[in-house]
């Protein structure tokens, strides 16, 4: 089963980290993000990056005193195309079908989903099956 979306020459992934630096290590790791000059970090060619942050699961009721329900990981939405998709490693396998393989096979479920979204974590970074979240907080144009 693969938590990814592939369609009109486009790769869709959500994913969710338990935090800034998770993500920002893993990315780097398959290739997302590289270090720039300055010591920032470059989003690769190919590579979009939608930082969603933390996402709000239950807005409340003032009327009632009820608080917010947040769950405060890093979400994100990433799309992959043209260079990014054709970049392969040394052994000539794409990129980021090693990296999904490494979520799908190497992953664990994710213990803590929201709602009833169906999620693998790898390295305390999730890769979310898109069609099992409910309300998604971003769809690519």
């Amino acid at each position: 089963m693969t938590f990814v979306t592939e369609a009109d020459g486009f790769v869709d992934a959500v994913i969710r980290a338990g935090t800034e630096a998770d993500w920002v290590q893993g990315a780097v790791f398959y290739g997302l993000l590289v270090p720039g000059e300055a010591g920032d970090m470059l989003v690769s060619p190919g590579v979009h990056v939608d930082i969603i942050g933390p996402v709000v699961l239950d807005a409340g009721d003032p009327e009632t005193g009820e608080g917010a329900v947040i769950d405060p990981r890093h979400h994100i939405n990433l799309r992959l195309t043209g260079p990014a998709l054709a970049s392969v490693d040394e052994a000539g396998a794409l990129k980021w079908q090693a990296m999904v393989a490494a979520w799908s096979m190497l992953g664990d479920p994710d213990p803590a989903p929201n709602a009833k979204e169906e999620a693998r974590v790898l390295h305390n970074v999730a890769l979310i099956r898109s069609d099992s979240i409910t309300s998604p907080l971003r769809v690519w144009a």
